[in-house]
Parts: structure tokens; sequence; C-alpha cells
């Protein structure tokens, strides 16, 4: 996995700056859909931009102060994902053999697709060709790279790094101690949960819109006052870093490298987007 990330400088480095804020997320998602629409135009065929609207991911940061002062603040797009697709119409239309030109021109020859295995021994394949494959690629350099740049952040910061984390007993005593301190404060979260945004989150699934927000509401708070209290987020920081250290040396995933990948990825994504189209973007 180590040869489709950028040459760094240094060693894992800071697991906080792998994640993505949500306009970061919005530039990446977008440009790739713009790129997409300019190829398939450029073959005669017709596809709109899909609106793309989700939350970047939980950063590393401190986030007890704003917590305590405005809540998790969740926007309408992290609740609402069930977006419109604006070309369904469109393509109903096409005959067998116009949709079958169709596909093939943005998603590609199936038999040509790409592969990137990760620490676990997963395995995430994309197509390898096609408008859809040609639009990430000019994002971030290959189609490799953007498997890597879309899942790689799992194991640094995302649900499988902390999946590892629960098995460590020291962790888990401190996320105890939190879940308990909560429960003080009376809010009750799941026995999976260690940070309160994610937790959050889920409620909107499971709960008609009122009550989730009533539940939000009354989580952000106390989960602020309990991180402080039990010391959480540093030590799930400090976790976090060691974790992509023991990756880096197991197994090539370079926290340095994915984030210089993301950085690079994101200037070339927000220069498209904000041109309103394609600009210089050889990576």
């Amino acid at each position: 996995m180590a040869q489709v990330l950028p040459a760094s400088s240094g060693g894992a480095g800071s697991v906080a700056l792998v994640a993505l804020t949500a306009d970061e997320q919005f530039f990446l998602d977008q440009s790739v859909q713009v790129l997409a629409s300019e190829c398939m135009k450029k073959q005669g065929l017709a596809y709109q931009p899909t609106a793309t609207q989700q939350r970047g991911a939980q950063s590393n940061g401190d986030p007890t102060a704003d917590q305590l002062r405005q809540g998790y603040q969740i926007s309408k797009s992290a609740k609402e994902t069930n977006l419109k697709d604006v070309n369904a119409e469109r393509l109903n239309a096409l005959t067998g053999d116009q949709r079958q030109a169709w596909d093939a021109a943005f998603f590609g020859d199936p038999s040509k697709r790409v592969a990137v295995t990760f620490p676990d021994g997963s395995t995430i394949s994309d197509g390898g060709n096609g408008c859809l494959a040609d639009a990430r690629a000019q994002i971030y350099g290959s189609v490799p790279a953007s498997l890597v740049s879309d899942h790689a952040p799992a194991f640094l910061v995302g649900d499988k790094a902390r999946n590892a984390l629960m098995q460590r007993s020291d962790y888990r005593s401190v996320v105890t101690n939190w879940q308990q301190c909560l429960a003080r404060k009376g809010v009750d979260v799941s026995p999976q949960a260690d940070i309160g945004l994610d937790e959050a989150l889920r409620q909107y699934g499971l709960l008609p819109r009122a009550e989730a927000d009533a539940y939000a509401a009354r989580l952000a708070p106390a989960d602020a006052a309990c991180q402080r209290a039990t010391g959480i987020h540093e030590l799930r920081a400090r976790l976090l870093q060691e974790n992509a250290t023991t990756l880096k040396s197991s197994s090539g995933l370079d926290a340095a490298g994915v984030i210089l990948l993301r950085r690079q990825s994101v200037e070339r994504a927000r220069a498209i987007v904000l041109a309103g189209g394609t600009t210089a973007t050889t990576p």
C-alpha cells in the first residue's frame, strides 16, 4: 500500500490531521462529480453532477469548549443523507444498449477493477477505468490512492482503530468511567460508545427528529464535562497515535503519507470546484 502514498518527511505523523472537515469532504466529492460529468459530455453522454453532502470525519482536536457553548451543531446534511438522484429519470429512459454504453463509459470495464489490501487483510476495489475512475485519478493521483484516502483513516482514527482500542483494558476502563459519568448526568449511551458526537448521530437513525434533537442537546454538554473529568479524549488521541506507529512498522500504512495525500487531493479538488470546472489537475 505504501507505493500509492506520496513521499512524506517525518514519522507516522499526527493522526489528528487524518480527519477531514465537512468542507474538505465536500470539495473532494463534488470535484469528482464535476470531472466525471465533463468526461461523459466529451463522449456525447449526459451526467449531471449529484449534490454531495456529508459530515467530515471526527476531529481529534479538543471539542469540549465548542460543545459546552453551542452543542454538537449537527448539520441538516448529517441527518438527511438520502439525496435525490438527479440522473435517475434520464437513465431509466435509456434502451438496453444505450444503458450498457452509458454504464461502460461511466463505470468502465468491470474486468479492469483495481484493489488495495489493508492491514486487517481486507481488500477494497473500485473501477480501474471509465469516467468515474478517471475523475478520481485526477483528484487523488490514481485510483488506488483514492481507495487509500477513503479507507485508510478507518485504521488510523475511525471505527477500526477505535475497535482495536476497545480491546485494551486501560482504554476500556476510561470508557466505562466516561459512560458512568454521563449516566450520573442523566444521559445514557450504548455500551459500545466512546465518542459523544457519534452516539448523537446514531440516534437520528433510531428516534423521531424532535427526540433525537433533544437527546443531542442533553448529551453535548454532559459529554464535554465527562471528557474533561475522565481524560478520555487525551487518552484516545495518544493511543491512536501509538496505533498508527504500529501500523506503519507492521504494514506500511503511513499516517504522514495519508495526511499528505489528502491535503494534495483537497487542494486539487477545491481549485476545480471553485473554478466551476476543470483546471490544471495533473497530480
